[in-house]
């Protein structure tokens, strides 16, 4: 919080302190494209997070905000912005829809693909339930535009070869700062840009 106010960011906090739960994955329970907020339907388990930021989706105008419907399955981990791009991390209908740790679906590309046509990009995610080394929980944890241009990326992590050359086509090889599995493991690519000159990332990073 001090970092982002130190860059004169607005810092908005849940007023509903919910008693035995976990309320830090602001990024997976929201999330904004352009100039709407959209609150997506998450995990049974963790879908009582979003209570805690009622006070801010309330606030806001219906025109403003996209209450995304229940059969669409998306995480805002999965959703990463880059200059004119919307990124999609997903699983699709085959054997990883049923796993755990499959957060989005292949309808939620489907329709963020709708609200904004030429700006989507879907990126189909590796799964593994049992082996967390050998799995993408979201698209934050293998991806991460930084800077101007650059994007640490863990290769491994992405399924369909196209989609890798899509992110290759994008930024060029040169820009891509690559990663190892250690290191996508250890959390590396999940930290956040404010600009194109600064991040915010964990010291061990």
């Amino acid at each position: 919080k001090n970092v982002l106010k130190r860059h004169n960011i607005n810092v908005l906090r849940p007023n509903n302190n919910i008693q035995n739960l976990n309320q830090i994955f602001t990024r997976d329970i929201s999330f904004v494209v352009e100039d709407k907020f959209f609150v997506p339907e998450i995990i049974k388990e963790r879908n009582n997070e979003k209570n805690g930021i009622n006070s801010i989706i309330n606030n806001l105008r219906n025109d403003q905000k996209i209450i995304i419907p229940k059969n669409i399955k998306i995480e805002g981990g999965d959703i990463i912005l880059n200059d004119e791009f919307v990124f999609i991390g997903y699983s699709e209908n085959d054997k990883y829809i049923n796993l755990k740790v499959s957060r989005t679906n292949k309808e939620s590309l489907e329709y963020i693909q709708e609200q904004f046509p030429n700006k989507t990009i879907g990126i189909k995610l590796i799964k593994n339930d049992e082996d967390p080394k050998n799995n993408i929980l979201h698209l934050d944890c293998t991806m991460q535009p930084i800077g101007n241009k650059k994007i640490i990326i863990y290769e491994n992590g992405i399924y369909h070869k196209k989609d890798l050359d899509t992110i290759y086509d994008i930024y060029g090889e040169k820009n891509l700062i690559k990663i190892n599995q250690k290191e996508m493991y250890e959390g590396c690519a999940n930290i956040f840009s404010i600009n194109k000159k600064t991040i915010v990332s964990d010291t061990t990073f």
